[in-house]
């Protein structure tokens, strides 16, 4: 048994044509339904495939059109059989003995369903010239079938066209992603590393060397060390010599400079024993000098307001005459855009006693800010940062990008107003695991 495919659009023409090619008594053996897709997934009609094969019984005909067409419709209609070109000779003959009767002569026998349904429709009846109006109505039929299989072909020809043009749209269009990595594990570390505000080039260079790599713990071993290098451990705060030391802080108006201040003068006393001293030169925010003057009653230290840059030596020598282990030194917040305010910091810093300085940063700031500061208060000498705020971040990535890219070092991280206990030395280590996602800094 030979068994052939037939294609089409709609099952009815899949069976149409496998009719046309086998006979009508052709065996349907199964019929599918195929779902096409076209290009990026959008579906196109549906194909139906039928599998059929020639029957080995007599085919039967129902009725060829042709010259004996009627002839074999009125002996079907009056015999309830299929006639055809095998009509014996005797049906025939008999036929046209038969008078013809009012119903016959209408044509208002209930012959086929389903083909009178196809040709005719289903309430409409035969008139007075039924041979003509069958044939004519089987030509509008055909013209129709025609008709549809052409546009059919032409809108196959316009979606192919139109599927062509997309593509190569598509691919002129789309842009090399130069930060893109094959390895799909890299590009998930990539991705985490952006997430929390690690600039791409930094991020690109932690993933050096682990591109190849799909071991998940040996690429987060490697970005692990890496960060923990980049960042250093840092030194807090210390003395020791038997000079006092002092210790300047200054940044910007609003990054929390005075309740840092307040917190390491809290640990230093409290937790160190130390004994020290308090200088705020910030007379612009009244506010300012009487929250430090609050501190320093409550840690039983002295403290210095001073008005103006002169002013600071003789309070200076002050103190070390009294031999205090440190001294604490709050200047006003200035911004970094103005030179008179940097010029007022150096004749600050310009003291013969020993110092260090620490630049107070906002850790909620973006990134190309916190550069441009840095950048320009690097004018009055070497410091340290302290970032405040880190509580109200998610942002870690700014400390790996200024210790990367300024080489500058972050020595103390703030996390709430509470004093003295949030603020501690920058660790390294929870850093890198926050910038790899496996905790929040707390």
């Amino acid at each position: 048994m030979k068994v052939e495919k037939f294609t089409s659009y709609s099952e009815e023409d899949a069976i149409r044509k496998a009719k046309a090619i086998l006979g009508e008594n052709a065996v349907i053996l199964n019929t599918e339904e195929i779902k096409v897709k076209g290009l990026f997934g959008i579906s196109k009609k549906p194909e139906f495939i039928v599998s059929a094969t020639a029957s080995s019984e007599e085919p039967k005909v129902v009725a060829t059109v042709g010259e004996n067409f009627m002839e074999q419709m009125l002996i079907f209609a009056k015999q309830g059989a299929p006639f055809g070109e095998n009509t014996p000779k005797d049906s025939k003959e008999e036929l046209k003995k038969e008078p013809a009767s009012e119903a016959n002569k209408g044509f208002n026998f209930v012959i086929e369903e389903d083909l009178t349904k196809e040709i005719f429709g289903p309430n409409e009846k035969l008139g007075e010239s039924p041979r003509e109006e069958l044939n004519e109505k089987l030509n509008e039929k055909s013209k129709e079938i025609e008709e549809k299989e052409k546009k059919i072909v032409e809108k196959e020809k316009k979606i192919r066209e139109l599927e062509s043009q997309l593509e190569q749209t598509q691919i002129n269009s789309v842009p090399p992603q130069k930060d893109a990595f094959i390895n799909p594990i890299v590009q998930a570390f990539y991705d985490e590393l952006l997430l929390h505000g690690v600039l791409p080039e930094i991020a690109k260079f932690l993933l050096e060397g682990s591109k190849n790599e799909t071991d998940i713990s040996e690429i987060s071993a490697t970005v692990y060390s890496k960060i923990v290098n980049i960042l250093r451990r840092p030194t807090p705060i210390g003395n020791d010599s038997h000079e006092t030391k002092f210790i300047f802080f200054f940044g910007p108006t609003g990054v929390g400079k005075t309740t840092t201040i307040a917190k390491i003068a809290s640990k230093l006393v409290l937790e160190e024993n130390e004994n020290i001293g308090l200088i705020t030169a910030d007379t612009y925010r009244i506010a300012a000098a009487e929250q430090l003057k609050i501190y320093a009653d409550i840690l039983s230290v002295d403290i210095d307001v001073i008005g103006d840059p002169s002013e600071f030596l003789a309070s200076a020598t002050n103190f070390r005459n009294r031999r205090k282990k440190f001294v604490l030194v709050d200047s006003a917040g200035r911004s970094h855009k103005k030179s008179e305010n940097l010029n007022e910091l150096v004749e600050i810093f310009n003291t013969p006693f020993a110092n260090e300085k620490f630049l107070v940063l906002s850790a909620t700031t973006k990134y190309e800010d916190l550069e441009d500061i840095v950048q320009q208060f690097l004018r009055v000498g070497n410091f340290r940062l302290v970032l405040t705020k880190f509580d109200e971040t998610l942002n870690y990535g700014n400390v790996l990008n200024l210790c990367f890219n300024l080489n500058v070092e972050v020595v103390y991280i703030t996390m709430g107003q509470n004093v003295p206990y949030d603020i501690e030395v920058l660790q390294p280590q929870k850093i890198a695991k926050a910038l790899l996602g496996l905790e929040v800094y707390r």
